[in-house]
């Protein structure tokens, strides 16, 4: 484990005492956050006042069946900066989580493309809209109970068919 590393990971604990947090890897940290401390959390990885880690490599989201997870990547641009992989569970119910678009304006359209996928909703999202699919789409196809149409059938709503999908299994 890196100096930087280590020291990183002790902060968080320090801030966060619930998260779970390893370093597993050589220079990177990996913390599990509970939903009511993301806000807070990002604000603190991303701040000067903070880490300062201001990079957001990647916002995604993982479907487990029984819950949905975010999972972010974020960084400092420097040499020696650790990473941090940050994972937050979300009810697969009514998924919702608030917008780290304040903290990493990078964040604007992977959180959109979370929305469009997944279905979670970003509260205090500038644009919260779908960035992907056509706004009439049903369902959100990167979840496990997703279903796909048989192509002759409109998955865009009545009358419009899916040239999309018809493209697709060709």
């Amino acid at each position: 484990m890196t100096p930087a590393a280590a020291s990183l990971a002790d902060q968080i604990k320090q801030k966060f005492p619930r998260a779970w947090v390893d370093t597993p890897v050589e220079g990177e940290v990996h913390v599990r956050v509970d939903l009511k401390d993301y806000r807070e959390f990002s604000w603190f990885l991303s701040s000067k006042d903070g880490c300062g880690l201001t990079y957001l490599s990647a916002l995604t989201a993982v479907d487990f069946q029984d819950k949905l997870q975010l999972v972010l990547l974020v960084t400092a641009c420097q040499d020696s900066a650790p990473m941090v992989e940050a994972r937050v569970d979300l009810p697969r119910d009514d998924p919702k989580a608030p917008s780290v678009t304040s903290f990493w304006p990078g964040a604007n359209w992977p959180e959109r493309e979370v929305f469009d996928l997944f279905g979670v909703e970003f509260d205090g999202h500038p644009d919260l809209r779908t960035i992907l699919l056509p706004e009439n789409f049903k369902g959100y196809p990167l979840r496990k109970d997703f279903e796909d149409l048989p192509s002759n059938e409109p998955a865009l709503g009545k009358g419009e068919g899916s040239k999309r999908r018809q493209d697709a299994n060709r």
